[in-house]
């Protein structure tokens, strides 16, 4: 009985079986690992040890909640070599099912083929926001020679790692004075250049739902930067100020990477309250800087309940203080907007940089103090 091992490249994975005959046979996935969601990539069907085969069927099996084969099949489901220049082959993709089934078998009259090779690659792309483990199944082989005879096979099982350019761990809303705050925070980030932010207005829609219909626009005039690749938390806001009082708003976020791969973030809703009246319903509050960490520029961004003279205080990690920023007398509002939140360059008071690091900033408003913490990084 002539002995055959199929395998996909996909992941480092090695596993070997011993038949009641003395041979053995090794099934060896290669192919770099993990890939990149939104990236597409190829899965090459290869089989090694061949002896004497002229004709192959199988099954490649897929997670659809995690992959889809690209389109347009005809483009992206391609011939490999092993089986010669013209073979007779046919293929169909089950989306709903997760299956690529495929056929191919040398021309009558032509001999077998023994050696290793590719038969067949299939392009797909990952579609997921957080990382992930999917997993890829070569089922149901049936392989032969010229005379028609089985070639024993095995199935295989086989792991891929399916990663984010971004990791997104946080994505929330809040309505100020002055617009709405998109707030996010990344866990890492892989080659990625920044961030667009879309929105759709559906107020004058009736029926509320997760995933709205219409067309988003993007709504930062110039892309948000990103860390590019860094294993290190990320914290990000953007205010959009062209929004009116008392209506929906949808929103996700894109992140574009030094490729100009895009990744579409899940979608948020919130709803703009009406304008108070008066200032007074106002808190003094201390948000978090963006971006952060940051080299070597930062915002502040605050918020006053009342006019009042406003300062704040760099302490380097040891609590000294290295830098202050005289805001002056401000009046009780939203401050959060880039042309409006306090700037901080990175400098000691003295005009030199400061050192990588954790910092922290304290607002002082009146009576009011609030802290928090900040990293530069170089």
């Amino acid at each position: 009985m002539k002995k055959i091992s199929i395998f996909i490249k996909i992941s480092i994975i090695v596993s070997t079986f011993v038949t009641t005959a003395v041979a053995e046979t090794i099934i060896q996935p290669i192919a770099d690992s993990p890939q990149v969601s939104g990236i597409a990539f190829w899965v090459a069907v290869e089989i090694k040890d061949a002896d004497e085969l002229f004709g192959v069927s199988f099954k490649l099996r897929y997670d659809t909640s995690i992959l889809n084969v690209v389109t347009p099949y005809e483009e992206n489901i391609a011939l490999g070599s092993f089986l010669g220049p013209d073979p007779v082959w046919s293929y169909k993709v089950k989306e709903d099912e997760g299956i690529v089934a495929i056929g191919i078998s040398r021309k009558d009259g032509m001999e077998g083929v023994s050696g290793t090779g590719i038969i067949v690659s299939v392009k797909f792309i990952p579609r997921v926001d957080r990382n992930l483990i999917t997993t890829f199944e070569i089922r149901d082989i049936v392989a032969d020679d010229i005379t028609g005879s089985l070639i024993s096979t095995t199935d295989v099982e086989l792991v891929l790692d399916i990663t984010v350019a971004v990791f997104l761990t946080s994505f929330s809303t809040e309505s100020t004075n002055n617009g709405i705050m998109l707030s996010w925070q990344t866990a890492s980030e892989l080659n990625n250049l920044g961030f667009n932010v879309f929105r759709l207005d559906l107020s004058a829609v009736l029926v509320q739902t997760d995933e709205p219909e219409g067309k988003f626009i993007k709504v930062n005039r110039a892309l948000i930067k990103g860390a590019g690749t860094d294993a290190t938390p990320h914290e990000y806001q953007f205010v959009d100020e062209d929004v009116e009082f008392g209506k929906m708003y949808y929103y996700y976020l894109e992140d574009v990477d030094f490729n100009g791969q895009h990744n579409k973030s899940h979608i948020i809703r919130v709803t703009i309250g009406s304008l108070p009246t008066t200032w007074g319903s106002l808190k003094n509050v201390l948000y978090q800087n963006y971006p952060n960490p940051f080299n070597p520029e930062t915002w502040i961004p605050y918020q006053l309940s009342n006019n009042t003279e406003v300062t704040i205080n760099i302490y380097n990690a040891k609590g000294q203080l290295i830098h202050t920023i005289a805001l002056g007398n401000k009046q009780a509002g939203v401050y959060v907007t880039k042309s409006k939140a306090a700037y901080w360059d990175g400098r000691l008071s003295y005009g030199e940089k400061v050192a990588s690091g954790m910092y922290y900033y304290q607002l002082r408003a009146g009576e009011f103090r609030a802290t928090r913490k900040m990293a530069i990084m170089k």
